[in-house]
């Protein structure tokens, strides 16, 4: 009997542990995202009324990244899609909204993702857009920019159009600053002069699409987006990125940018910044619903902020963090040999009195 009570209380010093194991920060953020599904596509926050096809290329890309595809069922996002497109052969982000350049990369990133083909007149669309002296703009009409070049390069690229058809090097380049005298030198901005890691993040992406090797500083570039972390270990802001040097925005979407351009230089400019503190500063925004926030410790999570954090772990290699607990469960913190020793010292207690009942 004496013998049954210890093994008894040693089975469950051992288990005892065990089943309080808490939630992944990765299992969490997919909770989240599914919250965010609706009928038609997802919404940018459980609570928003409104699918946007940017809130669903975000989830999906995530989903995907995460082999979880197999559990969405692609009619509905498919209809959301077509639903969204207008008569000018573009897409907007939300059903009857304008068509853009960024709702369109959108669609026909999600489209290829299913496997779905769209006929040619998006592209025919997508070239209005273009001008050889300022890039392409983000709707008919509108000015050129360095955003909305980005995502018309990457659209026309999910349709297998050929770049090269597209004289932009020159344009592109020319948008980095090289006034050593400034404190925009260095990074890039549409009008050449304002730069902001925004802008720097669209000019690497789409250098990089057109595969334009060198013709820019490389070096001023790596000092003004470095120039541009809070290193400040006193500030909760410690290890992000404002929109240049001379700002204190700190927010995700500038330490995405910045961490994005650095890789696109290359690996081994990662390591000239305080990669370790942005990472746990962009790990501190998961809120306890599982999502992201931007910036501010009382900010709501948002998919949107979801999705730039993770590609912001996932382009400096280090996705596994995301396998960890989440901060705000807690688990028993005792060890085992402890665990062990209370079981121990439970069984002697019960032998003593067992012994005692029946001495007495």
């Amino acid at each position: 009997m004496v013998s049954g009570i210890f093994l008894s209380i040693l089975f469950l010093s051992l288990i005892l542990p065990s089943l309080n194991a808490v939630t992944s920060r990765k299992d969490a953020l997919i909770s989240f995202i599914y919250d965010c599904k609706a009928e038609l596509g997802f919404k940018n926050t459980p609570t928003t009324s409104e699918s946007t096809l940017e809130a669903t290329f975000q989830a999906l890309y995530i989903l995907k990244a995460y082999n979880r595809l197999g559990e969405i069922d692609s009619a509905p996002i498919i209809e959301f899609v077509n639903n969204c497109r207008n008569e000018d052969h573009g897409y907007g982000n939300t059903i009857g909204s304008n068509s853009t350049i960024f709702a369109t990369y959108y669609a026909l990133w999600i489209t290829n993702l299913f496997d779905v083909v769209l006929d040619n007149d998006t592209d025919d669309w997508i070239a209005m857009l273009y001008n050889e002296t300022s890039g392409f703009s983000a709707q008919i009409n509108a000015s050129g920019s360095l955003y909305a070049t980005y995502f018309g390069l990457e659209a026309l690229y999910i349709n297998s159009t050929n770049l090269s058809q597209f004289n932009l090097s020159t344009w592109l380049l020319g948008r980095q600053n090289t006034d050593s005298s400034s404190d925009n030198y260095g990074g890039f901005a549409t009008d050449g002069n304002n730069s902001n890691l925004w802008a720097t993040w669209a000019a690497m992406g789409s250098i990089d699409r057109l595969n334009i090797s060198g013709g820019f500083l490389i070096e001023p570039l790596v000092s003004w987006i470095n120039q541009s972390q809070n290193l400040n270990i006193y500030e909760d802001s410690y290890g992000a990125f404002g929109s240049k040097p001379s700002e204190n925005d700190y927010s995700l979407l500038h330490t995405y940018a910045a961490i994005y351009s650095l890789q696109k230089l290359g690996e081994t400019y990662l390591s000239r910044i305080n990669l370790d503190a942005a990472l746990n500063w962009i790990l501190d925004l998961q809120n306890k619903d599982g999502g992201f926030r931007v910036s501010s410790p009382d900010a709501d999570s948002t998919l949107s902020a979801i999705y730039y954090a993770f590609c912001a772990l996932d382009l400096a290699g280090e996705r596994g963090r995301l396998l960890n607990d989440v901060p705000w469960e807690y688990k028993f913190q005792m060890p085992l040999w402890l665990w062990i020793l209370i079981g121990v010292a439970i069984a002697i207690t019960a032998i003593i009195l067992i012994k005692k009942y029946y001495m007495y």
